[in-house]
């Protein structure tokens, strides 16, 4: 019987993400993965290409999930207040503690990956810049505010606390924290 390439893809790397949470990206070989999906080595590089490839796939993944569940009010909705309350919301509902630590994990083994997904948020942070600037232009925010220097900010202090190890609920409290502030300053009576 023939095996659906795009279904033994999806179960390499539902199998890869459970051994690198598990055993760590530094103790992760493919080797062990191609032993764990019951699958020779060849037959593995075949489907994922190589440890990278798979590794970036894996990391787009988690990114892209969080990127679009917290950015989302963010980037598209109509009333400030409630979208900001909602960004609020889903950062305190967010348990990526893992996921962040896998995350600084891959970035320091593989710069490139980091490289190629700050690019993408940085996409994904240009549409939340538009949408406030939608609002600015409709005045529910005040018209002299630098968007785009305010949501740089709130990017550079959650990186510099992921990247030195902060604890996931300090991460998401500044980042909380720091979003009110500046927040409550720019948006309009």
């Amino acid at each position: 019987m023939k095996v659906n390439q795009v279904e033994l893809k999806n179960r390499i790397k539902s199998i890869a993400f459970k051994m690198i949470v598990n055993i760590g990206l530094k103790a992760f070989s493919m080797d062990k993965l191609a032993h764990d999906c019951r699958i020779s080595k060849s037959t593995l590089y075949k489907i994922v290409e190589t440890k990278e490839k798979l590794i970036e796939d894996l990391s787009v993944g988690i990114f892209e999930m969080n990127a679009k569940n917290i950015l989302e009010p963010l980037m598209n909705g109509e009333n400030p207040k409630d979208s900001i309350n909602e960004f609020h919301e889903r950062i305190y509902s967010l348990r990526n503690d893992l996921q962040s630590k896998l995350i600084v994990q891959i970035f320091r083994e593989f710069p490139s990956i980091e490289n190629k997904l700050s690019a993408r948020f940085s996409s994904k942070l240009e549409k939340v810049i538009q949408n406030m600037n939608l609002w600015k232009e409709k005045s529910y925010i005040e018209k002299d505010t630098d968007v785009e220097m305010l949501i740089n900010c709130l990017r550079i202090v959650n990186e510099y606390q992921l990247k030195n190890n902060y604890p996931d609920d300090k991460i998401k409290d500044t980042l909380i924290k720091m979003s009110k502030y500046f927040f409550s300053g720019i948006l309009t009576k």
